[in-house]
């Protein structure tokens, strides 16, 4: 069975102070479905940058980026836009949640439009991570950690195929990050989702079926030689 997401010699570059500056370089990667991974590396190495490719939210300058026979390097913001709202699901530094829309509103909505709603599932997140009682309020009325906790429901409660998750523990305690971690777990376990997660926090990577490192442009298995096309 081919991998549900296949990088393959991937380019990116950006201008910095007039200067161009090379984030990845021959970057391959393959996952398939029903995993997870976790991509470590310095501030500054490209793993948001990464995320971003792999999610259709910016195009690389050279190679190909195929998720489930879809090319995403190649294909329209209209088709990118829908594989994204249906099948792809990105968690945030930032949360990026509706700030005119309530807790409850913001956990749905993505299961309104990609029209995957189960209001049982969409329940039983809603009390894992803890917020029955910020239901009713506003972005603006909760604390980082309640944004982020949000931000994960409302990644989850569609039960995409495929998850990026940009530091999705950074603002939460022990208690909430564990709970969260295991939600996204549940997630690859449960509803056969993947999972590429990047992480500061090695206890957070070990979690994880495996552990990257993006260093020098390259994924890395620090182990083994940088990760090759298959």
């Amino acid at each position: 069975m081919p991998p549900l997401l296949s990088l393959c010699d991937i380019n990116k570059e950006f201008t910095v102070a007039g200067r161009r500056q090379r984030v990845l370089e021959q970057l391959n990667l393959n996952l398939n479905a029903h995993s997870s991974l976790a991509i470590k590396g310095d501030s500054g190495s490209g793993k948001s940058t990464l995320l971003h490719l792999i999610g259709g939210l910016d195009k690389p300058d050279s190679g190909e980026i195929w998720f489930d026979n879809n090319p995403i390097h190649s294909m329209g913001d209209a088709a990118i836009s829908e594989i994204r709202r249906s099948r792809i699901s990105y968690i945030f530094q930032d949360y990026q949640l509706i700030p005119t829309l309530s807790t409850r509103d913001n956990i749905r909505f993505q299961a309104v439009l990609s029209g995957r709603q189960d209001e049982v599932f969409t329940d039983q997140l809603i009390e894992q991570l803890d917020l029955t009682d910020s239901l009713d309020k506003l972005p603006p009325q909760l604390s980082g950690g309640q944004q982020q906790r949000v931000a994960i429901a409302r990644a989850l409660v569609h039960k995409p195929d495929l998850i990026l998750a940009d530091e999705p523990t950074g603002n939460l305690d022990n208690r909430n990050s564990a709970r969260a971690i295991d939600l996204l777990l549940g997630a690859v376990k449960v509803a056969g989702s993947a999972l590429i997660m990047v992480t500061h926090s090695d206890e957070m990577a070990n979690a994880l079926e495996r552990v990257l490192t993006l260093e020098g442009g390259k994924l890395i298995d620090l182990s083994k030689e940088p990760i090759q096309p298959s």
